[in-house]
């Protein structure tokens, strides 16, 4: 709901949206509708579609990475809900899914998969994420959290070794995007952080948009590349491995802390 109602608002520009709900045979249809720019017929095959973005043909990083209804899609898709597009250009769009009815009795939670239920290796380890959209941060704390893991959440390098002075520790992971703010990428974060330690802190890195380039750098590097969107199991089967491949984890930091004095506001 939250990528469809951002869509709505960021693509109507006077007019209104409306969120509402109508009862269907079979459960309630949640519809999200809008005044805005609609979607020219040639382009609702391909909204559902992972980077295609109506209006951005540039690419310009700026306006998203059209993730957003590749996102929606998937997860209305693994829930079994039905969903359906209806736009018309210079008019407007109404995006709709049908939700079942829910039981008088609802059925007891079935347990987690173990892999979700929290690994032995990521349990109280201190993960690093660094990324330099908020919301992506403060979903990866979550998650990482409902895992019991501890976590430190930075948008540079630079603010995540002025964070790691206020703490006693070193990380035992780092989680990093590719392509962080002002031209700095995930590969010169992990190898700042690694260089001020002095311990090949274990990492992964992870992008939504990479290059052949880019890819062959991230190869060289060693590190394993997870590629946007990350599911929930495959992030953390990938956050196990690389913890089970470094037992030992992080040890305690230095007194002195980390260059916090340095630390630039820009670069936050």
């Amino acid at each position: 709901m939250n990528n469809l109602v951002s869509n709505a608002i960021r693509y109507t520009e006077r007019g209104k949206v409306l969120v509402g709900c109508r009862r269907r045979p079979g459960g309630i249809e949640l519809q999200v509708w809008d005044t805005g720019i609609g979607i020219a017929p040639a382009h609702l095959p391909h909204v559902f579609e992972e980077f295609f973005q109506v209006g951005n043909p540039e690419r310009d990083r700026s306006q998203g990475l059209g993730l957003g209804l590749a996102i929606v899609k998937r997860t209305l898709d693994l829930l079994g809900h039905a969903h359906t597009l209806r736009s018309a250009p210079g008019r407007g769009s109404c995006f709709s899914m049908l939700l079942p009815p829910a039981a008088e009795a609802l059925p007891v939670a079935a347990p987690l998969p173990p892999a979700l239920a929290g690994g032995r290796r990521i349990a109280g380890a201190f993960i690093v994420v660094i990324d330099d959209e908020a919301d992506t941060r403060r979903a990866m704390q979550a998650l990482c959290h409902s895992w019991g893991a501890h976590v430190l959440t930075a948008a540079s390098a630079r603010q995540c070794l002025a964070l790691l002075g206020e703490h006693l520790r070193f990380p035992d992971l780092i989680l990093c995007d590719y392509r962080l703010g002002q031209g700095h990428d995930g590969l010169g974060a992990v190898q700042r952080i690694r260089a001020h330690i002095g311990q090949a802190v274990p990492a992964i890195i992870i992008t939504g948009d990479i290059g052949a380039t880019d890819l062959r750098r991230v190869a060289d590097a060693g590190l394993p590349l997870l590629h946007k969107p990350v599911g929930a199991e495959r992030l953390l089967a990938a956050m196990e491995e690389a913890l089970e491949a470094h037992p030992t984890g992080g040890g305690a930091a230095p007194q002195n802390g980390a260059d916090s004095s340095h630390d630039d506001p820009a670069d936050r």
